[in-house]
């Protein structure tokens, strides 16, 4: 009985709409948002303190370099490349390369803290969401470096170093090792979260742009207030990089401060991503794929005379339960996941529920 229910509790999350993941992460957000904040706000201001601590000299050199070279870099925009000797394409490169340097040193550090960020409230969210002990506790050991060094480590490199579209198919092929990584029985977690994201890609796209756009619409906001209350130019800015008056202080301070939003609202990936994986394992442990699985308001408006109202029904003298599901001669299909079975079966080959009593 029990592993029935947990059959049918299997089959509910794995016809979650993208609708109903983003709606009921939103509402997994809410409830848990004063227990999971925490490490998000501690070590995302840790890295925050770390990004300024490695990376104002390095800034600083881009900053003056720019200033060297921005008559250089308006010629070779406006295509007017005639005017440009050999060692000014070798500056404007080397300007370029830097740039780029510093942007993937500063986003490295910031994924690597998040991912350790949502790695620690993962398994808090997963057993919250689904009430099940399928998740062990979080602990440190060598699963949770690598699920560390792939998401925090490997996708930045892809992100920066083989451009965007390669970074992000990186993450999302293996997004979902913040929780294979602590799964009960699972010995490789990269192989068992490429397994539960097939399928699921444009779904993790859409959770990922869905909480960008909602940080960025907040974080907009916020700026044009916080520039109001705090204006800070550029001029006074590179006062406080300049390396013989740099004052780390103000510059944490004004990072920080530009950075509340993110660090707010960064546990709402965390929170969809948890209901988006909670759906797409259970598909994955039902064996169903986009090719041979219908969800149940697709098997209500393309087979209705196949689909019995009450699938989940434990009462076997229920009268839906022994309705006549469709004429033996031309096969059937399953009532529980849409399977077309050819011959009368005493259980489904495909999600394994049993078709004891239907009127055959």
């Amino acid at each position: 009985m029990e592993n029935k229910q947990e059959n049918r509790d299997k089959h509910v999350l794995a016809e979650k709409k993208i609708t109903d993941i983003i709606f009921e992460g939103l509402y997994l957000f809410s409830k848990n948002y004063g227990k999971i904040i925490l490490p998000f706000m501690i070590f995302l201001t840790l890295s925050n303190f770390l990004i300024i601590l490695c990376s104002s000299q390095l800034e600083w050199y881009v900053n003056t370099l720019y200033i060297e070279i921005e008559p250089l870099l308006v010629k070779f925009f406006e295509m007017n490349t005639e005017t440009l000797t050999e060692t000014d394409l070798f500056m404007i490169l080397g300007f370029e390369l830097i740039s780029l340097l510093l942007e993937f040193l500063q986003g490295f550090i910031g994924a690597f803290f998040t991912t350790l960020s949502m790695i620690l409230v993962s398994s808090y969210l997963y057993k919250k969401y689904t009430r099940n002990d399928e998740i062990n506790e979080t602990i440190i050991n060598k699963k949770m470096i690598l699920a560390l060094l792939l998401i925090g480590c490997a996708v930045p490199f892809g992100y920066f170093m083989i451009f965007i579209i390669p970074g992000i198919i990186l993450f999302c092929f293996f997004i979902f090792i913040i929780f294979t990584y602590n799964l009960k029985g699972v010995e490789n977690p990269v192989k068992e979260a490429r397994l539960i994201a097939k399928g699921s890609m444009l779904k993790i796209v859409i959770v990922f742009s869905f909480c960008v756009l909602i940080t960025l619409l907040v974080n907009s906001l916020y700026q044009n207030i916080l520039n109001m209350i705090w204006p800070v130019d550029k001029p006074l800015y590179d006062l406080w990089l300049d390396p013989y008056n740099r004052n780390y202080g103000m510059l944490f301070l004004y990072n920080l401060t530009r950075d509340v939003v993110g660090i707010l609202l960064a546990p709402l990936f965390i929170s969809l991503l948890t209901v988006l994986f909670a759906s797409s394992k259970a598909r994955k442990d039902l064996g169903l794929t986009n090719r041979n699985y219908y969800p149940q308001s697709l098997r209500q408006t393309r087979y209705p005379h196949y689909y019995r109202e009450s699938r989940y029904s434990q009462d076997e003298s229920d009268p839906a339960r022994t309705q006549k599901v469709i004429n033996r001669d031309e096969g059937y299909f399953c009532p529980f996941c849409g399977e077309r079975i050819g011959t009368i079966k005493k259980f489904c080959p495909n999600c394994g529920e049993s078709l004891k009593g239907l009127n055959l």
